[in-house]
């Protein structure tokens, strides 16, 4: 029979090598591919949409960039360094962006940046430095700019069909409730 000490040592050991395996495995960035085998570019999406005591305390979603250290200090937070060469080349390009996304965790887990150029129309994610997607800023990230997180949000995919998310708002007295409704990013509906 073990001595107690040496029992508590040896499961102290597993319980340790057990947490340490699982730390040093890298994810693949998740890429869908066409036919052809070239990579199909698509907008990531908050894990977490609605504000609540666990993820989002504070209803802006955005912050608005005044100065390139803002920015800087976004990129640091998520990567624990300054802007990347993809970040130096489009800011390069197309300058400051007017509003920075903090770091989210998109539906796939990866750690995601965003970037809104509202007067060009530009919005950029970029993930681990490197950016994802690009396309043009939607009704979707406007209203996330002027309401924040929605107190409850509503998302539906189906294989067939345009992806459908609601967003409800609340006052604080939760009399009157505000309802977005979207479709591939762009209003469909909207009760204020």
């Amino acid at each position: 029979m073990m001595p107690y000490r040496s029992a508590i040592r040896l499961l102290l050991l597993f319980l340790i090598a057990l947490g340490l395996s699982g730390c040093g495995q890298y994810r693949p960035l998740y890429q869908p591919y066409d036919e052809n085998g070239d990579p199909i570019a698509f907008k990531r999406r908050a894990r977490h949409m609605t504000r609540d005591f666990c993820h989002h305390w504070r209803r802006p979603v955005y912050v608005k960039v005044s100065e390139k250290r803002k920015v800087a200090k976004a990129a640091a937070r998520a990567q624990n360094a300054s802007f990347s060469l993809t970040q130096e080349a489009l800011v390069a390009e197309v300058g400051l962006p007017d509003y920075v996304r903090p770091p989210f965790r998109s539906l796939n887990r990866e750690r995601t940046i965003e970037w809104l150029y509202l007067e060009k129309d530009i919005l950029a994610q970029f993930v681990g430095g490197e950016m994802v997607f690009t396309g043009p800023v939607t009704d979707y990230e406007r209203t996330l700019i002027q309401r924040g997180y929605p107190d409850k949000a509503v998302q539906i995919r189906e294989e067939i069909g345009p992806e459908r998310v609601t967003f409800l708002y609340r006052n604080t007295l939760a009399t009157d409730m505000e309802v977005f409704s979207f479709a591939d990013d762009e209003l469909i509906t909207s009760v204020e």
